[in-house]
């Protein structure tokens, strides 16, 4: 018998609700289109096929479902095991990492493997709660009832994905029930036999960033000094890397809490200070300084916007040194723009657009697209004398503010540099300084 789910974009796992007495001598059925999904029951039974608490289900019909779930499994879910290295740098969005479900490298069967695709494919499909606790069940029940004829022994990668489905929650209580699951994977790791399931960085980084999604960047730093714990103990897989620092620091930068800006800087000063002495510290790139800039750009903190410059100069030189890649690109600057624009002085705007002039001159003489500025820089800077003009005597800012519009209207139409098209953002934040 075989009962079809609602459609599914994912890689699905393909489970054969076959009796017992017809599991022996039969032919295993088709493989379904990949556009279903085919279950048993509720979650917690659910995956008997890969060998989950199954007792009526033969080797032979455990290995068809693994190899039709094999067959049906989409490539964007082969690789999801390195941390996501496309992460905002503004800190607008929350950092979401993947992790590897392509586990030959970890020593894993084809079952655990076809078992951790079915994890990532609920948790890709049912976003949420009730997603994060079907993919928890599942987990638990195969830890429970592990069968070792058919393979299927959960490893680190089945707890990465449920922790990663809790943290995709964005709420406090899920974050601390993906802690929860870590401190239990870090109690069965240690148990003999078990070493597969010890946490990894990727373990850490998922509780880490749900901590950071649901607005708890000091919980977030709590699970970062277990982590530190764990390296130092003997596992090598959990030694601290960029991304965990660069998380952090994004969650202290996207929060609300008094003194985000002081705390972002100080755990990059940390990295800084620290990783010439001390190989367990990563060097921060320039994504790192770009998330505290970001926090510097939104901030009404006196003084913020001469911290941007500072950080600024601090990476041209940084960049100079072997070994750090902290060169300042557009992104660079149209923080510290932003930065300054909130300072709301005349002199913070003339110098936002010195900064601008000298990023165009930059992308002038290179040609190279990492450094070219676009109406965004331009726009950012006539919003910063625009917001300035009521304090002025006239309206001396505001004509500075229309002075850059118009060097955007040449740049476009004389020297077709379409990026710097003037639209409504443009013109509105001109006529706001009259």
């Amino acid at each position: 018998h075989i009962t079809i789910m609602r459609p599914s974009r994912g890689a699905a796992a393909l489970l054969l609700l076959l009796s017992s007495d017809a599991a022996d001598g039969l032919v295993p059925p088709p493989v379904l289109p990949r556009r279903h999904i085919v279950r048993n029951g509720g979650s917690g039974t659910a995956f008997r096929s890969l060998g989950v608490a199954s007792s009526s289900v033969s080797t032979t019909t455990a290995a068809a479902a693994a190899a039709a779930a094999s067959s049906n499994s989409n490539n964007s879910n082969r690789k999801r095991g390195r941390p996501d290295r496309k992460s905002t740098t503004d800190g607008n969005k929350p950092q979401q990492y993947k992790f590897d479900d392509d586990s030959a490298d970890w020593g894993e069967t084809p079952q655990t493997i076809e078992f951790n695709r079915a994890l990532s494919a609920i948790v890709g499909e049912r976003r949420g709660h009730d997603g994060a606790r079907e993919a928890e069940e599942m987990l638990l029940s195969a830890l429970t009832d592990v069968d070792d004829a058919t393979g299927l022994v959960p490893s680190s990668i089945s707890f990465n994905h449920v922790m990663r489905a809790w943290g995709m929650v964005g709420k406090n209580y899920a974050a601390e029930r993906a802690e929860q699951l870590l401190r239990m994977q870090e109690e069965r790791g240690r148990q003999p036999g078990q070493e597969q399931l010890a946490p990894t960085v990727y373990s850490f980084s998922a509780v880490i960033n749900a901590y950071a999604n649901s607005g708890r960047p000091d919980k977030a730093e709590t699970v970062m000094r277990f982590m530190v714990e764990r390296y130092q103990a003997g596992n090598e897989k959990a030694r601290p890397n960029r991304i965990v620092f660069n998380t952090i620091i994004k969650a202290w930068a996207r929060s609300n809490l008094k003194g985000r800006e002081n705390r972002s800087e100080d755990i990059l000063r940390h990295m800084i200070t620290s990783c010439a002495k001390d190989d367990m510290c990563p060097r921060p790139d320039k994504v790192t300084f770009n998330i505290v800039l970001g926090c510097y750009a939104k901030s009404s903190q006196y003084g913020s916007s001469r911290k941007a410059v500072k950080l600024l100069k601090e990476m041209d030189e940084l960049n100079q040194k072997p070994g750090w890649r902290t060169r300042p690109d557009a992104i660079t600057h149209l923080l510290v723009i932003q930065a300054l624009g909130r300072e709301r002085t005349i002199a913070a705007a003339e110098m936002a657009l010195d900064l601008l002039h000298k990023l165009q001159n930059q992308y002038m003489e290179t040609r190279d697209e990492v450094v070219k500025p676009n109406k965004i820089h331009f726009n950012a800077v006539i919003n910063a004398f625009s917001n300035t003009s009521s304090r002025l005597n006239g309206h001396g800012a505001a004509k500075r503010a229309e002075d850059v519009l118009q060097e955007m209207h040449d740049l476009y139409y004389k020297r077709n540099q379409y990026d710097i098209k003037p639209d409504r953002v443009s013109y509105s934040s001109a006529i706001t300084g009259y």
